[in-house]
């Protein structure tokens, strides 16, 4: 997949490597600042998850009304 390589995405995703699931605020808020929401988070994070479905995992809750968290395994 090319297009693939935003060093900002890439430092946010290698800090939270093995810490276990994460909300997905968690990671707009390091990519975007707090509060604010970005298209460009959404459509590189689904990127990536389906680029590394071994490493990156996103699970939605069973209430749709709860947001997805966001796991980066370590050794994926």
């Amino acid at each position: 997949m090319a297009g693939l390589n935003d060093d900002k995405l890439n430092k946010i995703l290698t800090e939270a490597a093995g810490r276990g699931p994460l909300p997905w605020s968690y990671y707009r808020e390091a990519y975007c600042g707090y509060g604010r929401k970005s298209q460009r988070f959404t459509e590189m994070m689904m990127a990536y998850a389906k680029r590394w479905p071994g490493r990156i995992i996103i699970t939605r809750p069973y209430n749709v009304s709860e947001s997805p968290t966001i796991e980066v395994l370590a050794n994926g």
